[in-house]
């Protein structure tokens, strides 16, 4: 509803289960590498449970040649961590060589978390990826002031 509010070009697919939630997660990748094959100017990808609160300012994205991917800072430990709930992909052959990097690790990498696994990939190409600001990428139990993309973890709930 919230894309539709803001009028926001969207593509959303429901694909089969895999049979666990990681094995779910673990789909990303595909998705994410065959969207960014079908697009002209790159994605904005969100999890299915993303809510659009304002609209999205897209020059910002437009001008970007980096992945970005919101990184979290754990409030009940010493920790940051890559979060791929939603994460910006230009149509670059870096982008595009990294997706299918990802696609291969996390294919041979079975019950590893897809953001793990990207997480590895972007550790060795730091060049090609920067940090989404958390507006973009607020996940519901953050403390985010005007938030653009709510996250709001429903496969996390729904897992157990």
């Amino acid at each position: 509803a919230s894309l539709d509010k803001w009028n926001v070009n969207h593509s959303i697919e429901q694909l089969g289960s895999r049979g666990s939630w990681v094995d779910n997660c673990a789909i990303k990748p595909e998705f994410i590498l065959r969207k960014l094959e079908e697009s002209a100017e790159g994605i904005l990808y969100v999890d299915a449970d993303a809510e659009f609160m304002t609209p999205i300012e897209w020059e910002y994205f437009r001008t970007k040649t980096q992945i970005l991917c919101p990184v979290v800072k754990y409030l009940d430990r010493d920790k940051w961590e890559l979060v791929s709930n939603t994460m910006y992909w230009p149509k670059t052959d870096d982008a595009l060589r990294i997706a299918q990097e990802w696609v291969k690790l996390q294919s041979v990498s079975p019950g590893q978390w897809d953001q793990i696994t990207l997480a590895e990939i972007l550790n060795k190409n730091s060049e090609s990826w920067n940090r989404l600001p958390d507006y973009y990428a607020a996940i519901d139990f953050m403390d985010v002031h005007a938030p653009a993309i709510v996250q709001h973890q429903a496969s996390r709930r729904m897992k157990f």
